[in-house]
């Protein structure tokens, strides 16, 4: 699929494949405080591999985005990462409709994320999408910060 963001950046977000996993992989490590191992990025693209997409800009990655379902009926966002000079352009909130609409596919009655408390952005971001915020885990991180439990709830056409 062939998106335009709002600065007229050309992307693609497509399912990824197991070539793209050294792009993924430094994209988590450059994203996060503490990222996932590798391992578990084989492990997603194996168990749900229509649910985890990249963007790409003119053949390079620039986010990623894993989503898994969970007990039949509810989508799970694992993990979503832009590239630090792709963010607050757009391609975030491109990347997470799509995986959304891939869930929406899939029947799923709610989707899920947890998210740090301090990232104001991405919470923002998750709001306007609708996703509301309905528990805290304390000390849900490794240095003790706490992450907020946001759901969207999908109200299917019959």
């Amino acid at each position: 699929m062939i998106l335009f963001t709002k600065q007229n950046m050309k992307v693609k977000i497509r399912r990824a494949i197991y070539s793209d996993l050294k792009q993924i992989y430094n994209i988590e490590k450059t994203s996060f405080k503490y990222p996932y191992p590798y391992r578990l990025f084989l492990f997603y693209l194996n168990l749900f591999p229509d649910l985890f997409l990249v963007m790409e800009l003119e053949s390079k990655i620039i986010g990623y985005c894993i989503s898994i379902i969970e007990k039949k009926h509810i989508g799970h966002i694992i993990s979503i990462a832009i590239l630090p000079e792709y963010r607050r352009k757009g391609s975030g909130k491109l990347l997470l409709n799509e995986a959304i609409s891939k869930l929406m596919e899939k029947n799923v009655k709610i989707i899920k994320l947890e998210v740090s408390e301090s990232n104001i952005p991405a919470i923002k971001m998750y709001e306007k999408l609708g996703f509301i915020k309905v528990d805290k885990i304390e000390h849900y991180y490794p240095d003790g910060s706490s992450c907020w439990i946001m759901i969207k709830e999908i109200k299917h056409e019959n």
